[in-house]
């Protein structure tokens, strides 16, 4: 055996004892173990330790334990600074479930952009504004497939509606 092989061994004895490993590693361990006596013997010793461990009893802990320690973190806590607080923390919070990709996250943006162009302009004449309906209805389902792929067609129509006016 390697000490290479024997050190990584060591590493994962008490792993190997939980059966915490893979079973890629088990059998490593195993056939290790089986013919590194030093490894072995260590991998002995601390499974008597831990059988020990597990039939003594836990002693209670001493009289004012517990008062002490709640004592000692009071001042511990006392003597930390007050945390500042931070104002965007709720939305960088809130962000966090939202992980969109980008391409989704560029359609949604654009599109909100054409919808804030066309209605920012009222009195559209009700041919515009169903061709406007359904322009956004197309552009929906077209961006879903291809992000921003008819962003030339949208800056025409939005520039042609706008450049016809209320009413023209």
């Amino acid at each position: 055996m390697t000490e290479m092989d024997c050190g990584r061994s060591r590493e994962c004895l008490s792993q190997y004892l939980d059966e915490r490993l893979s079973q890629r590693e088990m059998r490593w361990m195993a056939a290790h173990l089986e013919g590194c006596s030093a490894c072995r013997a260590e991998f002995d010793g601390l499974r008597v330790t831990k059988t020990a461990l597990q039939h003594e009893p836990v002693p209670p802990p001493a009289a004012g334990f517990w008062t002490g320690m709640h004592a000692r973190v009071r001042e511990e806590c006392a003597s930390l600074p007050a945390p500042r607080p931070d104002p965007g923390a709720w939305l960088r919070a809130l962000g966090q479930g939202w992980r969109l990709p980008k391409a989704v996250t560029a359609a949604a943006v654009a599109a909100g952009l054409v919808l804030a162009v066309l209605s920012a302009r009222p009195g559209h004449p009700p041919a515009a504004r169903d061709e406007i309906d359904s322009f956004i209805a197309q552009h929906a389902e077209y961006s879903a497939a291809r992000p921003l792929g008819d962003w030339p067609r949208m800056t025409f129509v939005s520039s042609e509606i706008n450049a016809a006016g209320p009413g023209e």
